[in-house]
């Protein structure tokens, strides 16, 4: 017995322990607007992460984020990549996520990319705001029912308008309506911070506005030093 399990080889993913509970079992339905978008900007770097290998999550939902105390404050953490795929890899597993995945992840007809955890990341905010998951992508693009997208606002009047029309967005039904990367959603969203350079990413207006001023204070330095 003991020789033919020493033959046997299995698959496996070495991870590390994260003491910490899923955000499905959050303290209450709906949590602070400000704690949410905290949230969202670490999920959200994690995802940047993970795109700039070519690869989706393809399963961002609150049952795949682990909250943790880290420092006297909660961190979240994106976990289970078990669907985790290459942007063109076709489809091997039934999506069951209804309500956080987007209608490209139920057919190989519609093109796959940052944008398709664009809407996992828009619909798990949308659920920590509300305390509900967004209307299903697979219902709303049925013609036979007439189901459109609540605006999270709605629920929670003391949304932002800006933060209410990201979230919408991120969760445009169609692929090249939808907002088409992780760092534009969080520059959307006001809290995208990412010193990084064009053309690949999106960059924070201040960032920009930072390089102007230095560049501005280093000409006049070298201005004032030719002239003395």
């Amino acid at each position: 017995m003991h020789a033919w399990f020493s033959q046997v080889r299995y698959a496996c993913i070495v991870m590390d322990y994260i003491d910490g509970f899923d955000v499905d079992h959050r303290r209450s339905p709906r949590l602070p607007i400000a704690e949410v978008l905290r949230y969202g900007r670490q999920i959200g770097s994690a995802l940047i992460a993970v795109h700039a290998q070519k690869i989706l999550h393809r399963d961002v939902k609150p049952g795949n984020i682990i909250l943790r105390s880290h420092r006297g404050k909660s961190e979240a953490i994106l976990i289970d990549f078990g669907l985790a795929r290459a942007f063109e890899h076709p489809l091997t597993q039934k999506i069951t996520s209804s309500g956080f995945a987007p209608i490209e992840l139920y057919s190989n007809q519609l093109k796959r990319g940052p944008w398709t955890d664009v809407y996992g990341l828009a619909a798990t905010l949308y659920e920590l705001l509300t305390g509900k998951p967004p209307e299903d992508a697979l219902a709303r693009h049925d013609e036979d029912i007439e189901v459109d997208l609540t605006p999270p606002r709605y629920h929670v009047p003391q949304i932002s308008k800006r933060v209410n029309q990201a979230i919408v967005q991120g969760l445009a039904l169609m692929p090249d309506d939808r907002t088409p990367s992780v760092p534009q959603l969080l520059r959307q969203l006001g809290v995208g911070q990412w010193y990084v350079p064009f053309p690949d990413w999106d960059v924070n207006i201040w960032v920009q506005v930072g390089i102007m001023i230095g560049t501005l204070l280093g000409a006049t330095a070298t201005i004032i030093a030719l002239l003395k």
